[in-house]
């Protein structure tokens, strides 16, 4: 969370204007995480670069996520499983077998 507000303030004083974001997997916090970025921070603080005091409470908020992509995130759909061949099964059954022990 630290790190979210840490780069909203890096996002107020570039001048990047339109971001695309690239997310690999889900991350836990997700929701909190973008919100934390979209929202503005409660106290005033320092500029900087002109040690002027920034209230982000009158700050119009300059950037924009344009899009959020996606990668390697989990399906939650139905998935086939592949299926073992003939020799693995038999090799598999041996395996459990040789190695069952009693408790």
């Amino acid at each position: 969370m630290l790190v979210a507000s840490f780069i909203r303030k890096i996002l107020l004083f570039s001048s990047i204007k339109k971001l695309i974001l690239f997310i690999k997997k889900t991350p836990l916090f997700f929701k909190e995480i973008l919100s934390r970025i979209n929202d503005s921070a409660p106290d005033i603080y320092d500029h900087p670069f002109t040690k002027e005091k920034v209230n982000e409470k009158l700050l119009k908020n300059p950037f924009r996520f344009t899009m959020l992509i996606f990668i390697n995130n989990k399906a939650y759909g139905f998935l086939k499983k592949k299926k073992k061949g003939r020799i693995k099964r038999k090799i598999a059954k041996r395996l459990i077998l040789l190695n069952r022990v009693l408790d």
